[in-house]
C-alpha cells in the first residue's frame, strides 16, 4: 500500500487542481445544475419528485438509525471494554469514528455559515433572488445555506472506517471507493433537486477525507488499539 506521505501528497495535489478548477472556472457549477433546470417550468425538474422526496427521507432516516446504534454500541462498549481485549479495541474504533463524525460535521455546519452560499434554487438565474457565489466567497444566504452539503457527508464520513484498515490496501481501497460513491450518489441527488452546487458535494469528499485523517492519526497517540495489526505479527 502506499505510505502515508504518498496518499496525503496525491490528496493535496488533487485538492489544489479541484480548487483551481472551480476559482478559474465557476461556471462549471452553473453549468452542471442547468443539467436539471426546467428552463419552461422554471424549475429543476426533479425538485418535487415522490421518489426524490423518499430517497432523501431514507437517507436522513438511515443516518440517525446508524447514529443511534453507533451511540448505543459505544455505550455497550464501554462498559465491557475490560472483558477482552477485542471489545477494547472495538470500543476505541467506535469512539474514533464517533469523533471523525462529529468533526466533520461541525466543520461542514461551520463553513455554512461563513461563507453563506446561496443555494441553487435562491439564485437568480434559476428563478430566486439571490446571487452565485463562487467557492470561498461570502454569499447573501442568511440560513440553511449550501456550501458544503451535510447530506453528501452522511456518505463521505465513511472515510474514518477506511483509515482503520490502512494498512490493508485492498480494504482500505474499497471502503475509500464505497465511501466516495455514496457521498457522491448522495450529493447527485441533492443537486439534482437544486438544492446543491456540485462544488457543495466535492468540497465536503475533500472535507471529509482531511478531517477524517487527521483524527486518525492524532487518534492513534490516546487510542492506540484502533492502529490495525502488523500482518507479519
Amino acid at each position: 500500500m502506499k505510505n502515508n506521505h504518498k496518499i496525503w501528497g496525491d490528496f493535496i495535489f488533487l485538492s489544489i487542481i479541484i480548487t483551481s478548477g472551480f476559482l478559474l472556472a465557476p461556471v462549471i457549477d452553473i453549468g452542471y445544475s442547468k443539467l436539471f433546470f426546467d428552463c419552461i417550468q422554471r424549475k429543476f425538474a426533479y425538485a418535487d419528485s415522490p421518489w426524490m422526496y423518499l430517497a432523501f427521507k431514507i437517507i436522513s432516516y438511515s443516518a440517525k438509525g446508524l447514529t443511534t446504534a453507533m451511540v448505543c454500541w459505544l455505550a455497550y462498549a464501554y462498559i465491557c471494554k475490560h472483558r477482552t481485549e477485542q471489545m477494547h479495541a472495538l470500543y476505541e474504533k467506535t469512539l474514533y469514528v464517533a469523533i471523525a463524525s462529529i468533526c466533520n460535521f461541525s466543520a461542514a455546519i461551520c463553513l455554512k455559515h461563513i461563507f453563506q452560499r446561496a443555494r441553487p434554487f435562491n439564485i437568480v438565474c434559476f428563478g430566486g433572488n439571490d446571487d452565485f457565489s463562487p467557492i470561498f466567497e461570502i454569499g447573501q444566504c442568511t440560513c440553511n445555506c449550501s456550501f458544503v452539503s451535510n447530506h453528501a457527508m452522511i456518505g463521505f464520513t465513511l472515510y474514518s472506517v477506511a483509515f482503520l484498515f490502512n494498512k490493508d490496501a485492498k480494504k482500505f481501497t474499497l471502503l475509500f471507493m464505497f465511501a466516495t460513491l455514496m457521498g457522491l450518489g448522495f450529493g447527485q441527488l441533492r443537486i439534482m433537486a437544486g438544492k446543491h452546487f456540485l462544488s457543495d458535494i466535492i468540497f465536503a469528499g475533500l472535507l471529509a477525507f482531511a478531517i477524517s485523517g487527521i483524527t486518525y492519526h492524532i487518534s492513534c497517540r490516546f487510542l492506540p488499539q484502533i492502529q490495525p495489526r502488523s500482518n507479519n505479527h
